[in-house]
C-alpha cells in the first residue's frame, strides 16, 4: 500500500483531485485483501467460505511467527492433517520448523489451540482427507528454487559442470509432483547458507 499511496501522491498534481485516488487505493485495499484471504484458504484446505476464515487464517499467520518455519514443507506437509486427529497435527509440520525445541509451553500450546480450531473448521466442508489433500497438493508446491540450490548450480556452473542445473531444471517442471527421486531437495536451507552470500543474501542487483 505504501508504494501505491506514493504513486496517487505522485500523480496528483497532474490531476489535481483526490477523490479518485482514494477511491482507487481504497478498492485496491478490500480486493487485495479478500484475494490474500481466498488465497490462503485454498492454501490451508476451506472451500466452503465462512466469515470465522479471517480468524482461522490470521491465527495461523501468528504462531508461524512465533518461530522460524519452512513454509514450503509447513503447507505441504499441512496437507496430510486428519480431521480425526488434530493431536497429530504439530507431528506433521515438526520438519517445517529450523528450532523444533522452541515448540514447548505456551508455543506448543498455541500451535495445539490452532489444529483444534482447524479441525473443528473442517468439519464443515465436504471433501474427504484424501481429496483434501490433493487439492491442497496442487496450490502448495513440493519443490522450489531456494537461494542455496541456485548457488550450488552456479558454483558448479562455473566449474564447467552443468548437471546440477540440469536436475534442478527437470524437478522445477513439475514442483507440485511427489517426484520421489527428488526428496532431497525437500528440505530446510541448511545451516552452512544461512549467512552465506548468494544464500541468505542477494544485492539489490541480484
Amino acid at each position: 500500500m505504501w508504494n501505491l499511496l506514493q504513486l496517487a501522491n505522485a500523480l496528483y498534481p497532474l490531476i489535481e483531485e483526490a477523490a479518485p485516488l482514494e477511491t482507487i487505493l481504497n478498492k485496491y485495499k478490500t480486493d487485495f485483501e479478500s484475494g490474500s484471504l481466498n488465497m490462503m484458504r485454498s492454501k490451508i484446505g476451506l472451500y466452503c467460505e465462512e466469515e470465522t476464515d479471517v480468524k482461522i487464517v490470521q491465527a495461523l499467520e501468528d504462531v508461524l511467527h512465533l518461530t522460524e518455519t519452512d513454509m514450503t514443507i509447513f503447507f505441504r506437509n499441512l496437507s496430510s492433517f486428519k480431521t480425526e486427529n488434530p493431536t497429530e497435527g504439530l507431528n506433521l509440520i515438526n520438519e517445517a520448523f529450523y528450532k523444533p525445541n522452541e515448540i514447548v509451553g505456551n508455543i506448543e500450546k498455541r500451535w495445539n489451540d490452532w489444529f483444534n480450531s482447524y479441525a473443528k473448521r473442517l468439519q464443515s466442508e465436504t471433501l474427504s482427507n484424501t481429496e483434501r489433500r490433493k487439492k491442497m497438493n496442487a496450490v502448495n508446491p513440493k519443490y522450489v528454487l531456494r537461494n542455496y540450490m541456485a548457488q550450488l548450480a552456479i558454483d558448479a556452473a562455473d566449474k564447467g559442470d552443468y548437471k546440477l542445473i540440469s536436475e534442478l531444471f527437470n524437478m522445477l517442471k513439475k514442483p507440485y509432483d511427489a517426484q520421489p527421486e527428488y526428496d532431497k531437495w525437500f528440505a530446510k536451507r541448511p545451516d552452512w547458507a544461512r549467512h552465506k552470500v548468494g544464500c541468505s543474501m542477494l544485492s539489490c542487483s541480484s
